[in-house]
């Protein structure tokens, strides 16, 4: 580590970051229950209801991925200032764009059988595994942040 403590220059970043992880948190659970849900529905019925959950879960999972974009530049900018943190709690979001891919192919083919368990088998899983890297990166911020 550089330092024992986070620079007063940096501090102000680890703070928004810590501060905006732990809110995201809270955020990935919720999505993670509407995509359950969404996946349950979309067995159930191919009505527009079923259609509209599932295209406003796919722009809150875009939105997250954007997050996490944003972290990872925050995180990469205090790596470049010296400061030890390793991305690796966040890989598992790297899995997300194939993911997509598969399901937009489904999509394509009104295979909701197949929509319905990439929501359920592989989107819910990867959240999961983010809220926890996300967890990580807060406990190594704060660390940074008290100087342990």
């Amino acid at each position: 580590m550089k330092n024992e403590t986070v620079s007063i220059e940096h501090s102000e970043l680890v703070d928004a970051l810590i501060t905006n992880i732990d809110q995201a948190g809270g955020l990935v659970d919720e999505i993670n229950e509407r995509v359950i849900n969404c996946a349950t529905l979309l067995r159930v019925e191919q009505s527009e209801n079923a259609f509209r959950q599932v295209s406003t879960e796919i722009k809150n999972l875009t939105s997250v991925m954007e997050f996490i974009n944003e972290v990872k530049k925050g995180l990469t900018f205090l790596a470049s200032s010296g400061y030890e943190i390793s991305l690796d709690s966040l890989a598992c979001w790297e899995n997300s764009l194939g993911v997509f891919n598969e399901m937009l192919s489904a999509f394509q083919n009104e295979d909701w059988v197949t929509v319905s368990d990439l929501l359920q088998y592989e989107i819910s899983p990867m959240l999961k595994d983010g809220r926890k890297g996300l967890e990580t990166i807060v406990q190594s911020l704060s660390k940074l942040d008290d100087g342990s």
